[in-house]
C-alpha cells in the first residue's frame, strides 16, 4: 500500500467516525458513556503534554510545577482555561527564577 493508500484509508476512518458521531447525535447515550465523555478533554490535554515534558533537561522542574498548578486550578475552578493560565504562569515564573 503506497503513501496515497495510507492517506486515503486514514481519511476514510477519520471522516467515518465523524459521520457516525453525527448519526448518533439523535440518540440518547447511556449515563456511564456520557460521564466518560467528560474526561476526553483532559486525556487529550495530557497526551499533548506528556511527550514534551523535557525529561533529562533543566526544564523538567518548571514544567512539572506548571502541570501541578494547572491541575489544581482546573480542580478548583472546573475551567480548562484557568488551568492553562495557571500552568503557563507557574512555568514562566519558575523558569525566570
Amino acid at each position: 500500500m503506497g503513501s496515497l493508500g495510507v492517506i486515503l484509508a486514514a481519511a476514510a476512518v477519520t471522516y467515518g467516525t465523524r459521520l457516525a458521531g453525527f448519526a448518533l447525535a439523535q440518540r440518547r447515550l447511556p449515563p456511564l458513556f456520557g460521564r466518560s465523555l467528560a474526561y476526553i478533554p483532559v486525556a487529550v490535554f495530557a497526551a499533548l503534554i506528556a511527550p514534551d515534558l523535557g525529561l533529562g533537561t533543566a526544564e523538567l522542574l518548571p514544567r512539572l510545577l506548571g502541570i501541578v498548578a494547572a491541575a489544581v486550578a482546573v480542580w478548583r475552578t472546573r475551567q480548562l482555561w484557568a488551568g492553562l493560565a495557571a500552568g503557563m504562569a507557574m512555568f514562566w515564573l519558575i523558569r525566570a527564577i
